[in-house]
């Protein structure tokens, strides 16, 4: 099985791969590394760094095939996306609908969105359910909002089996300070180093907070479950700030606490109710508040021992600060060496020959080669400065006297026409290299994809190739099986198909029962040597009775909810499309399950099905239960 995780480097995508890897999921991730971080990731996985938008992405699902999607890529901040709406508007839709035309267009079985409690906006109900009105104050909410109205239209028009959870304030290790559970994070790490805490508002204001690994463990039940629609991802618990800084004193002593006035637009209270989700996913949160506190607080004390003293990320973001005023401090550094040198030779070899040398027209012409028009023209107008400064010095600081003389304002204006025409064609040279070599990039990137694409398909395909011809699966196999019931007679084709179960399935457990003409009994035909003597020689259908449904449907029953009294799968055998006996397999030893059992035994059943249609259609009296 593949799952897809987008945004799988950030705080809680990160947590969600672990989680499907653990359970034995192929995971690969598209993040563009906007906010995300590779380090949160340390399991095996695949690796895109896209953003959901792009176009390349349908080459990522051609090749894998995704059986599910987990949708976290987004803008998060509700503060930029009031400040940049329309930002926010493309990364929370535009992405979002890529992945569900993608998804659809390739055979996704599920596909989870991530959504919020953003999305019901001020409610004064508490605990806020799915039936409540949602009114988003944000562009952030609003496309959340929005985002599960696609996702539900995506299920009605293509079909794509979607879920939305709207989660409540998220908080635990890898959380950064941004988003809906950022305090947590903000206190945890100012309380490691000390800080003053800061409340806005008189700290009684409640949020839900949920913590990550009970959030991973959600999805990963919906995403084997037939949930689908809207549903709150919460604890149905209602934290003060005042309660969560006592729980971190019990960790680590809260020095100081300042109060400041309450924001404008803070919530006084936030909870979800969870009822609904609990009920379809029989799932509740296993840590308590203080537990995840602890994890939280363990976690970001052991991230900071491990980083401290190593500057190499804040020098790092030093150099790509500076990196854009670099060009204005070389050229102030020039401009001081340039008078320096205008100023100390008052007389060179080529002024004594009748010829003089002008330093700054190097400077003009150095810097706009290098740079482009915006620096010649700064340079253009520190060389003019240098021109009148050096005039007036000589002249008893004369500025009239300068500007009536012809030459200097003719100077001037060479120094302004020497800037540009240089500035200007060596900066159109630079804009057409700078667009090959994007040009080239663009390539190169496209060409790296296609090719990790190519290789991972290839050693899919070898990988699937070396199972068929190593398998119990293989072509022998199956001729071995087709042997096995190539009989007439009915006692040796019910005596092989049990064999054949056997060995397909890895038990010792298994029994077919022949179904009357009325459908109301079943009466046992064969079975193994190991439970013959435990098995009942009939079995009475009742219309309530989960017999009945499978004969209904003529599907394959598992008891995934291990009920009692009822074996482990159930297989229909058909003749002429009508169901005429009911395979049993009793157990199964639990390293023998697999999730492609059920393939496994629908490919035996069938052959057990055409052997014994064969049988029956050469019997000289019709078939009788």
């Amino acid at each position: 099985m593949k799952a897809l995780i987008t945004g799988g480097y950030g705080f809680i995508g990160s947590h969600v791969a672990e989680r499907f890897h653990k359970e034995g999921y192929e995971v690969f991730i598209i993040d563009n590394l906007s906010t995300g971080n590779k380090d949160n990731v340390k399991i095996r996985h695949q690796s895109y760094c896209i953003d959901v938008t792009d176009e390349k992405c349908e080459e990522i699902f051609r090749a894998n095939i995704f059986d599910i999607v987990v949708h976290f890529a987004a803008q998060i901040d509700v503060k930029t996306s009031v400040e940049k709406p329309a930002y926010d508007t493309k990364s929370n839709i535009l992405g979002l609908v890529n992945m569900l035309q993608l998804s659809s267009k390739f055979g996704v079985k599920k596909f989870i969105f991530a959504s919020s409690a953003a999305a019901y906006g001020d409610v004064n109900e508490v605990p806020i359910s799915e039936d409540s009105p949602c009114e988003p104050v944000s562009p952030y909410g609003i496309n959340k909002f929005l985002g599960e109205f696609y996702c539900r239209k995506w299920n009605e028009i293509y079909g794509l089996k979607t879920v939305c959870f709207r989660f409540s304030n998220v908080y635990g290790p890898r959380q950064g300070t941004k988003g809906e559970g950022g305090v947590i994070s903000i206190f945890v790490e100012k309380l490691l180093t000390k800080e003053k805490l800061t409340v806005f508002g008189d700290g009684l204001q409640t949020r839900d907070f949920i913590y990550v690994e009970d959030l991973a463990d959600a999805i990963f039940k919906a995403v084997n479950s037939d949930c689908a629609g809207v549903f709150n991802l919460s604890t149905n618990t209602e934290i003060s700030l005042k309660q969560l800084l006592a729980v971190l004193n019990k960790f680590s002593e809260v020095k100081e606490v300042v109060y400041l006035d309450q924001r404008k637009g803070d919530i006084e209270r936030s909870c979800l109710n969870n009822g609904k989700i609990k009920k379809a996913l029989n799932w509740s949160p296993k840590y308590s508040f203080d537990e995840g506190i602890e994890k939280t607080i363990n976690w970001f004390r052991d991230y900071n021992s491990q980083n401290k003293g190593s500057g190499s990320n804040k020098s790092g973001k030093m150099t790509k600060r500076l990196k854009p005023i670099i060009p204005y401090m070389e050229n102030i550094g020039a401009f001081l060496i340039v008078l320096f040198l205008t100023l100390s030779a008052k007389k060179t070899y080529f002024e004594s020959t009748g010829l003089s040398i002008d330093y700054k027209l190097f400077y003009i012409l150095i810097f706009g080669v290098a740079y482009g028009i915006r620096q010649a023209l700064i340079s253009a107008a520190l060389a003019s400065f240098i021109l009148m400064f050096t005039y007036l010095s000589n002249n008893n600081y004369d500025f009239l006297l300068f500007l009536i003389k012809q030459n200097n304002i003719l100077q001037i204006l060479a120094y302004i026409f020497i800037g540009i025409i240089t500035g200007y064609f060596a900066g159109k040279n630079v804009r057409e290299i700078n667009r090959k070599n994007m040009a080239l990039k663009a390539a190169n990137e496209k060409l790296e994809l296609l090719q990790r694409v190519y290789d991972e398909t290839l050693n899919t395909k070898n990988q699937m190739l070396n199972q068929i011809r190593n398998s119990e699966n293989s072509l022998g196999k199956i001729y071995h099986m087709t042997k096995k019931l190539d009989s007439l007679d009915l006692k040796e084709i019910f005596t092989s198909s049990v064999e054949l179960l056997e060995d397909a399935m890895k038990t010792e457990e298994v029994s077919i029962y022949l179904l009357d003409h009325e459908e109301s009994s079943l009466r046992l035909e064969a079975s193994s040597k190991a439970i013959e003597r435990t098995l009942p020689s009939r079995i009475e259908i009742t219309e309530s009775s989960k017999y009945k449904n499978i004969i209904e449907s003529k599907s394959i029953y598992t008891n995934k909810k291990l009920k009692k009294n009822l074996p482990w799968m159930i297989a229909p055998v058909l003749y002429r499309d009508k169901v005429m006996a009911l395979i049993f397999i009793h157990s199964m030893k639990f390293e023998n399950i697999f999730t492609y059992n059920e393939n496994q035994l629908q490919i035996t059943t069938d052959l057990i099905s055409m052997s014994l249609t064969h049988a029956w259609d050469n019997m000289d009296e019709p078939r009788t239960a």
